[in-house]
C-alpha cells in the first residue's frame, strides 16, 4: 500500500519574510522620527531655559546698580545697541557715570552672552519705568517644532 503524499510547509516562505521586514522599517523608521522631534523640542526647551538665565543675569546686574536701574541706565530697546562712553579718568569722574558706564558695560556683556548661547539673532531690552522694570529675551526659535520661530521671555521684576 502507497501512502498518500502531502506537501506540509516546511519553513518560512520568502513572502512572509519580505512582509516582516516591511513592518520592522516602517516602525524604525518611526521611532527614528519620534527621537529626531524629541531632541528638537529638547533643544527647544533648553533655549527657554538659557533665556530666563540671562533674565535674571541682567536682574542682578540692575540689583547691583539699583539706583541706576531706577534712573533709567539701563534702559535699552530691542533693536539699540548698548554704548558705553569713555571715561578718561574714572577716578575723577562722577558717582553717575560710574554707574551709567557699570550699566552700559553689563548691557553690552549681556548682549554678548545672549548671541553666544541663542545665536546671532538672539536680543535683549530693558525697560525701567523707576523702580518696575521689563526684562525681554528674544531669540530664533525655527528648529523647534511647535509655535513661531521667533521666540520672547518677558520678565517683569521690582527692584
Amino acid at each position: 500500500m502507497t501512502r498518500p503524499q502531502y506537501h506540509f510547509q516546511q519553513g518560512v516562505g520568502l513572502i512572509e519574510i519580505l512582509v516582516t521586514i516591511v513592518i520592522l522599517s516602517v516602525g524604525l523608521l518611526g521611532i527614528v522620527s519620534m527621537q529626531t522631534q524629541a531632541l528638537k523640542n529638547n533643544n527647544s526647551a533648553l533655549e527657554h531655559s538659557i533665556a530666563v538665565m540671562q533674565s535674571y543675569s541682567i536682574t542682578e546686574a540692575m540689583l547691583i546698580a539699583r539706583t541706576a536701574a531706577i534712573e533709567g541706565d539701563f534702559n535699552l530697546a530691542i533693536d539699540e545697541e548698548p554704548t558705553t562712553a569713555i571715561i578718561s579718568e574714572p577716578q575723577n569722574s562722577s558717582e553717575h557715570q560710574q554707574k551709567n558706564l557699570f550699566a552700559q558695560t553689563s548691557l553690552i556683556e549681556w548682549r554678548t552672552s545672549l548671541r553666544a548661547l541663542l545665536g546671532e539673532t538672539a536680543t535683549g531690552s530693558v525697560a525701567c519705568n523707576e523702580e518696575k522694570c521689563n526684562i525681554v529675551v528674544q531669540w530664533d526659535d525655527g528648529r523647534a517644532t511647535a509655535g513661531k520661530s521667533v521666540q520672547n521671555i518677558h520678565v517683569d521684576i521690582h527692584l
